[in-house]
Formats: C-alpha cells, structure tokens, sequence
C-alpha cells in the first residue's frame, strides 16, 4: 500500500477531473470538451503537479491513514470467513477443497468483508 497509494490518489484525481469534463460537456457542447480533453493531463503530470504544488511528498501520501485503517479490519474479515466458508466447499474425507470450491470461498469471503468494511 505504502509503494502503490500515491497512484491511488492520482487515480481518483483523474476521475473527478474526468466527471468534471463530463459536466462541462452538457453545459457547453463538444467543442469545448474536445479542447478540454486534450488539455487533461495524465498520470505522471497529475502527479508532478501534485507534488510541485501541493507540498511535495506528503501531498502523494494526504488520505494514507483511514485508508490503511480499513484495510486491517478488511483483511482479518476476509480470513476469517475464507475460513469458515471453505469448509462447506470441502468433500467429506478430503483435507482441502478442489480448485472450484477454493474459488468460491475466496469470492464469497471477499465479497462479505468488503461490504462490511466499504464504509470505513
């Protein structure tokens, strides 16, 4: 997480610059979109922007803490019920579960802990 926030963060920058262009795109026409679009920069430019303008560093990272704080809570959960589900994908007499039932019990585990850890 420590390596891979800072693209993170400029994701959701883009993202919101993009919904931004959307909205532009009903009040104005697509002229003005399309000069819009090309003035949109990417990754690596939001990111140089970022940090030249918005404190260097510490602007890349802005947000890390409540992020990793959802992310223990995510994890355990998700552990816990791969766990207990993968019990149920288990054949009798057998110690692990097939391919199949390792698959389901992953998906419902991780589908379970994120919706209980989406909020935080």
């Amino acid at each position: 997480m420590t390596f891979t926030y800072p693209l993170d963060i400029v994701r959701t920058r883009l993202s919101i610059q993009t919904a931004s262009f959307a909205t532009l795109a009903k009040e104005e026409g697509g002229a003005a979109v399309a000069a819009a679009k090309r003035k949109l920069p990417g990754m690596w430019g939001t990111m140089k922007h970022m940090y030249l303008t918005e404190g260097g560093m510490p602007a890349l990272y802005r947000g890390i803490a409540p992020t990793v704080a959802g992310v223990a809570p995510y994890v355990g959960l998700n552990f816990m019920i791969y766990e207990s589900v993968r019990t149920y994908f288990t054949p009798e007499g057998e110690k692990d579960p097939s391919a199949i039932g390792k698959l389901g019990a992953g998906a419902i585990s991780g589908a379970v802990a994120q919706t209980c850890t989406y909020p935080l």
